[in-house]
């Protein structure tokens, strides 16, 4: 875990300069070991030995960097060397080099690091996953207890795409059953660099100082927003884009800025990491009921579900029906989803 915390933090000259339309860098991202790297690529046909031509590769390597980070690239060539794809794009004005396992099951990112191309497929295919029946129909588990008002907490890293999709998933479920459920939202800690932390004390804040409505709300749009999605890193970018939401709600921003550098907010920082610990959670998201892990399918449906499957006697609001389809993972709102299984941590 601290490996790739580190990993994730490290940030690439050439992926500095691609700031003009940079890539969000996915926690799904792969950090192959060199030497175990090599052994694997070097041997007949990449990986698992389904190649595809080089040209093959190039295209798919455009669909995945469109449609999951929504980047548009012009796929310039390619060629093979050293039993990998080089492949060449035009970024905006700019020359663009990648490499691709020959099966395109890995695919290099600017910094030098590999994303496992499986991990998207559903979002390639365009198409909309709806959770199947046996996700809307969970029983608890065995040894969560029922109650007459559960205790619902979804665990995310605030920048994880998985953790935005469950999240996506959750607000309509918590407008639902805000009143017969204690909901809420929390933070493990910051994998992905400094910029995390920072959108994580900022949500905290909102949520000290105006309520879980109000924090919902923020929520909601933080999510939605490509923008803050391009932004990546870059804090200098995605600050007035956090501070145009809140204002949008009647978030006093100055109030928030004062309380991100304050040590409460650090304390409340540090006890969310601490109960994150405490019921041995460390993926993004992970959706916890009763102090009890629960798997659950991230639609808002089988949310729904979940949740109302740990009430002694379910309330009526359980009996309506919301969206059975999985949101898409990352930032926005697009109608293509992944399978919604993936985690980061």
């Amino acid at each position: 875990m601290d490996e790739e915390k580190k990993e994730a933090e490290e940030k690439s000259e050439v992926f500095t300069k691609l700031k003009s339309n940079p890539w969000i860098i996915s926690t799904v991202i792969v950090a192959v070991i060199a030497l175990v790297l090599a052994i694997m690529l070097f041997s007949k046909g990449g990986v698992t030995g389904n190649v595809i031509a080089v040209d093959d590769a190039g295209q798919k390597a455009v669909d995945l960097v469109g449609k999951v980070f929504g980047v548009e690239l012009e796929y310039l060539g390619g060629q093979e060397a050293n039993g990998l794809y080089d492949l060449s794009f035009k970024l905006e004005n700019q020359t663009l080099d990648l490499k691709a396992t020959k099966d395109f099951t890995f695919l290099s990112l600017p910094n030098g690091q590999w994303l496992r191309t499986a991990d998207y497929a559903a979002s390639l295919t365009g198409n909309v996953v709806a959770d199947d029946s046996s996700d809307n129909s969970q029983e608890p588990p065995a040894t969560m207890q029922k109650s007459d008002k559960p205790g619902v907490e979804l665990f995310v890293f605030s920048y994880c795409p998985y953790g935005l999709q469950a999240e996506k998933g959750f607000v309509p479920v918590y407008n639902l059953l805000k009143s017969k459920a204690d909901i809420d939202v929390v933070f493990i800690g910051a994998m992905h660099g400094k910029y995390e932390e920072t959108e994580s004390l900022r949500q905290l804040c909102i949520k000290k100082n105006y309520g879980m409505d109000k924090f919902m709300a923020y929520i909601e749009k933080f999510i939605g927003d490509t923008a803050i999605g391009r932004c990546s890193s870059n804090e200098n970018c995605s600050k007035p884009l956090a501070e145009k939401i809140m204002t949008s709600l009647g978030i006093d921003v100055n109030k928030i800025n004062s309380c991100m550098a304050s040590t409460e907010v650090q304390a409340l920082y540090e006890a969310d990491q601490a109960r994150a610990s405490e019921l041995g959670v460390s993926g993004s998201p992970t959706l916890v009921i009763n102090n009890v892990q629960v798997s659950s399918g991230r639609s808002s449906s089988a949310l729904l579900s979940s949740i109302c499957s740990a009430f002694n006697t379910a309330p009526a609001e359980c009996s309506q029906s919301l969206s059975s389809a999985n949101p898409s993972a990352g930032f926005g709102y697009e109608a293509s989803a992944s399978s919604g299984s993936a985690s980061c941590g």
